[in-house]
């Protein structure tokens, strides 16, 4: 609920993320995670995700470490869209150096991490602009050619019916008052 752009979250194995993520580092080793994308795509295959090489060396150690390397970072990336795997950004470290950001990189709400104990991520979507509630569209109703029949002639019968009581309410007022 609090969660915000910019936050720098935890998730432990077999948990959904909670927003759209950037890959710092994982428990296993060079920042590799499995991640299970059923619900976004309907595989049930593991994909494997892998953090920028660059930013995983610079921010090796505790997680205390961590958060004071990350202080004073900056993610420069495009806006929020539908598309689930594109991502343009930059990884902006403390020193001016920058470092693309891959599809490979991101962590999608709506997927789950498999096989790996835990992540660090940086928070880039959150809410309704994460990729999942941007992709996702309105649902048509579909109706059968009966149906659109019926409701035709639903509508006529009504129409009919109320021009016979407007017209008989009419007829019986001029009646009634010569």
């Amino acid at each position: 609920m609090e969660l915000e752009v910019g936050c720098i979250v935890k998730v432990r194995a077999d948990r959904a993320f909670p927003s759209d993520l950037i890959l710092i580092t994982s428990s296993l080793p060079r920042g590799i995670c499995y991640v299970e994308t059923k619900n976004l795509d309907g595989e049930t295959n593991l994909k494997q995700k892998i953090a920028s090489q660059h930013v995983y060396n610079a921010f090796k150690g505790s997680d205390e470490e961590l958060l004071g390397a990350l202080s004073g970072c900056q993610v420069e990336c495009e806006l929020p869209n539908e598309f689930l795997y594109t991502f343009e950004g930059n990884f902006e470290m403390k020193n001016g150096r920058k470092f693309p950001i891959h599809p490979d990189q991101i962590l999608l709400k709506g997927s789950s991490l498999r096989n790996t104990d835990w992540i660090l991520g940086i928070s880039v979507y959150t809410g309704h602009d994460t990729k999942i509630m941007k992709n996702s569209a309105t649902s048509v109703v579909k109706r059968s050619k009966n149906q659109l029949l019926l409701n035709y002639f639903v509508m006529m019968t009504m129409g009919i019916q109320l021009t016979f009581a407007v017209l008989g309410s009419a007829i019986l007022s001029i009646w009634t008052e010569y």
